[in-house]
């Protein structure tokens, strides 16, 4: 009856639905629905006043019609008499129990007011009695991101999106749980959708600018930054989101004059005042950096994050007690502080003094809701043997406010947690989870029954005539093994030159194990190459005595350039029992690139990287130690090592007491030797593929 209004209405046609709508009033002053469908219009057209008179009008002749009252509702909202809109939303709710724009419309008010249970009930409602409410589906996406489940925000504000494409909020929104659900590639899409329908609108810039720095796609983020400043050249956070586009280059000259402007225009902006200090401390140096950090105090006492800059530059300088002092002085200044009483359970837990930091945190945890801090009860529960609450702090922390690490280390917690009670099925599935953030394909090895016949005519060629280094020794171990603790206590021996930069880029041929050209006979020119080529690596790191470079996997495609190239050198091969690396190395993790979130597939690489070590012990000098006696007893365990090494004697240091608690909250590295038979049962197809 009314289509020739709703269909230019809806397609927002405005000034034509408004005199369709006066061509039936003229005949008809008293219809009742078309002074509601005229309120509407003149409400979407911006004149509230008369969309406020056509409404009671509308009333006055149709006093319980649910609609009037909900529309009614949404024009006070807007305009902000809330009570009033709360009173025409209930009005509504009791003449149609089952309209879903009322149970919308107080829930957006439950939610103003800053009532969450109550907001998720009405949108529930809502959401039951039309499932394409876009409201209630609005709604229940900004609860599910408050509470960090962005999964289920994403589901929510994704129907909201499609039904209202021109809303830059919706937009916005959407980004922001796709962000934080790490959906990057989307989120900027869904920011530029908000920028599209709202070119001033800064917080999506802003947000479109904070995605792209993150992806290190930094024009895209300057872009966004000056686009802001274009619609508001005062913007204090884009000027400063310039500087952090510039410090991310490395310019850190770049970023001073972007954050002084952004702290001129906004002398309460501490984040900038932070990234200021860290940026001067590069620039001007470190006495520059601090005199300002204790000007900014002086003034802002409550600037935590100047305060946690300038005990970091401390803290990079090895000096910690400096760093911890920042913090006691500000406790002294303001015992209740309890921010700072938090920082300080941190620092004091990364500086090794767990203890003390567990009492600083649950002081703290009176007052402060952190995450971070949650974590530092739940490793002091689980180092004092409380695994059960150390499972409900983990499970608490709020996943929202935590990094990607300390996700990971939440995760692992929560497996530690179920190891200590004896629940293997559970800690399995926690130490997987926590791998499957920073899971990526294991390096690729070729099977032993593949290569060997390959290598065995390359092998037997003789080697570089005239040796351009002395031979290295070559340490290398699965991971879970406890390679990295050998490491460490090579590393404190005067008499080893220990070259651990193998997990990062190297400039040398031992990158490029899959280099066709490494596969065939060399000539004695090539093989002087790769030799010049691993002297020069080594000659950025000047020590003295004999050479041992750590491997983070040993390919045997590599074997005949190294026996070539490299004559004489030797193999060190740290050894523990496999499953027992398995289990270590799922649920301690290893190094960047060497995730074990399938523990079938880890098992298998596992198996295939020790037929490497194998294949290269059968062509090198090698000595095999075992992991669990040396690391548990080094000077007595050692003796063979001291021989193969000659070394005077084996002595532990600093960095192999280190690695003994290299993990926070002074909680194991690995666990015993044996420990993998509780696993047997939950662990028993990755084991069979370890054999």
């Amino acid at each position: 009856m009314f289509e020739d209004i709703l269909q230019p209405l809806h397609a927002g046609r405005l000034d034509e639905a408004e005199a369709r709508c006066r061509e039936r009033l003229a005949a008809n002053a008293d219809d009742a629905e078309v002074l509601h469908l005229l309120a509407i219009v003149r409400r979407q057209q911006g004149d509230a006043v008369e969309a406020h008179a056509l409404l009671e009008r509308a009333l006055a002749l149709a006093p319980d019609n649910a609609l009037y009252h909900l529309t009614l509702g949404r024009l006070a909202a807007a305009g902000g008499a809330l009570g009033a809109a709360a009173q025409s939303f209930e009005r509504a709710r009791e003449l149609n129990p089952n309209l879903a724009g009322a149970h919308s419309g107080l829930g957006k008010l439950a939610l103003l007011q800053g009532d969450h249970a109550a907001a998720e009930a009405h949108f529930w409602t809502a959401h039951r009695a039309n499932d394409g409410d876009d409201e209630a589906l609005a709604g229940l996406g900004h609860l599910h991101a408050e509470r960090g489940d962005f999964a289920m925000a994403v589901r929510f504000l994704t129907r909201a999106a499609e039904r209202r494409p021109e809303d830059a909020l919706l937009q916005m929104n959407l980004g922001r749980a796709l962000s934080a659900q790490g959906v990057d590639d989307f989120a900027v899409q869904a920011f530029a959708n908000a920028l599209r329908l709202k070119p001033d609108y800064a917080p999506a810039g802003m947000m479109l600018g904070a995605v792209e720095l993150r992806r290190k796609r930094f024009d895209n983020a300057e872009a966004a930054y000056r686009g802001v400043l274009a619609h508001a050249p005062d913007h204090a956070a884009a000027h400063a989101g310039l500087g952090d586009v510039a410090r991310a280059r490395g310019r850190h000259d770049l970023a001073i004059p972007a954050y002084e402007r952004a702290l001129a225009l906004d002398p309460a902006f501490d984040n900038a005042a932070a990234a200021y200090v860290w940026c001067l401390a590069n620039v001007s140096g470190r006495a520059r950096a601090y005199a300002a950090a204790q000007d900014w105090l002086a003034q802002r006492p409550d600037a935590h994050i100047v305060r946690r800059t300038w005990a970091e530059l401390l803290e990079a300088e090895g000096k910690r007690e400096a760093s911890q002092a920042l913090w006691s002085a500000r406790l002294t200044q303001a015992p209740d502080d309890a921010r700072a009483r938090a920082a300080l359970a941190l620092l004091m837990e990364r500086a090794g003094t767990a203890d003390e930091a567990a009492a600083q945190a649950e002081s703290a945890a009176q007052d402060v809701q952190s995450g971070e801090l949650d974590l530092v009860r739940a490793r002091a529960a689980l180092r004092g043997g409380d695994a059960e609450r150390a499972l409900a702090l983990a499970r608490g922390a709020d996943v929202g406010a935590l990094t990607a690490t300390q996700r990971r280390q939440r995760l692992q917690l929560i497996g530690l947690a179920h190891d200590r009670a004896g629940r293997a099925a559970e800690a399995v599935l926690a130490f997987r989870e926590a791998q499957a953030d920073a899971a990526a394909p294991l390096p690729a090895l070729i099977a032993r029954a593949e290569l060997e016949p390959a290598l065995a005519p390359l092998l037997a060629l003789p080697p570089l005539s005239t040796p351009r280094e002395a031979a290295p020794v070559l340490l290398v171990g699965l991971p879970g093994s406890g390679v990295e603790r050998v490491a460490a206590l090579l590393a404190d021996q005067p008499g080893v030159r220990l070259r651990r930069d193998r997990f990062e880029r190297h400039p040398d041929f031992f990158a490029e194990a899959g280099e066709a050209r490494l596969l065939v006979p060399l000539s004695e020119g090539e093989l002087a190459v790769l030799a010049r080529r691993y002297a020069r690596a080594l000659a950025r790191r000047p020590g003295t005595g004999v050479l041992v470079d750590w491997l983070p996997h040993l390919d045997a495609r590599l074997l005949p350039a190294i026996k070539r190239a490299l004559p004489g050198t030797r193999l060190l091969v740290v050894e523990r029992a496999a499953e027992d690396a398995l289990l270590n190395w799922l649920a301690f993790g290893w190094s960047a690139g060497y995730a074990a979130a399938d523990a079938e597939a880890s098992a298998a690489w596992l198996k295939r990287a020790g037929e490497q070590i194998a294949l290269a012990a059968a062509v090198l000098p090698t000595l095999r130690v075992d992991a669990d006696a040396l690391l548990a007893a080094p000077a007595e365990a050692g003796a063979a090592l001291v021989d193969f090494l000659g070394l005077d004697a084996l002595v532990p240091g600093a960095q192999f007491a280190q690695s003994a608690r290299s993990t926070l909250g002074g909680l194991p590295t690995a666990f015993p030797s044996g420990h993998a038979a509780r696993y047997r049962e939950v662990l028993a197809p990755a084991f069979a593929a370890l054999r």
